[in-house]
């Protein structure tokens, strides 16, 4: 009877460890799915800093089921964004996202009373805050010729010749456009006078 009662118990202890080992690949494939999400993720959408509180690590909601576009969240504030897929090889992350969910799902069939807390956690490029921002864009090529034959070449304050410059007629600094309407030639001098006025 003892040496039954021994074999049942070792059977048991085996069972336990490979029941164990089962869980520790299921959750150990589980964690190596949600890294190649969070890559995914980061690297094949054109993800961005949160627009309320500038942060960049989020959470993935979901991947649409055509790979188009993802949903996730700023982990601080909450808010929610969507962001286009960046690349062809986007499409992979479909079929990405659906294995995790499998695997997920399996798992909580395995052990109900377990939570496997698998939030998908990645970090956005940096953008630069405004303050970090120190150059401009240079106004296009065709927007500058038209401005230079529509001012013939000479500044529109005093129809001087020399040391022209394009002058914003609304600043870039509040809101005006890099358009041929917003922009004018002014010589430097009047450019100065001009900036004093502001």
């Amino acid at each position: 009877m003892a040496e039954w009662l021994a074999g049942i118990s070792m059977a048991l202890l085996v069972a336990w460890v490979l029941v164990r080992l089962r869980h520790g690949r299921l959750r150990g494939e589980i964690e190596r799915l949600g890294e190649e999400l969070a890559a995914a993720a980061a690297g094949l959408f054109l993800v961005q800093p949160c627009p309320r509180c500038h942060e960049s690590e989020m959470r993935l909601l979901e991947i649409n089921p055509s790979a188009r576009s993802l949903h996730y969240e700023c982990l601080h504030c909450q808010k929610r964004m969507r962001a286009p897929a960046g690349r062809p090889e986007a499409a992979a992350a479909a079929p990405l996202q659906e294995r995790f969910q499998a695997r997920i799902e399996a798992y909580g069939q395995r052990h109900p009373e377990r939570d496997p807390e698998v939030d998908v956690l990645f970090c956005t490029p940096a953008s630069p805050l405004p303050f970090e921002q120190t150059t401009r864009q240079p106004i296009p090529e065709a927007v500058r010729t038209e401005v230079w034959r529509r001012d013939q070449g000479c500044c529109v304050g005093c129809g001087g010749r020399e040391n022209l410059e394009f002058d914003h007629i609304i600043p870039v600094s509040r809101g005006g456009a890099t358009s041929a309407r917003n922009l004018q030639l002014l010589c430097k001098s009047c450019n100065l006078g001009k900036g004093a006025s502001i």
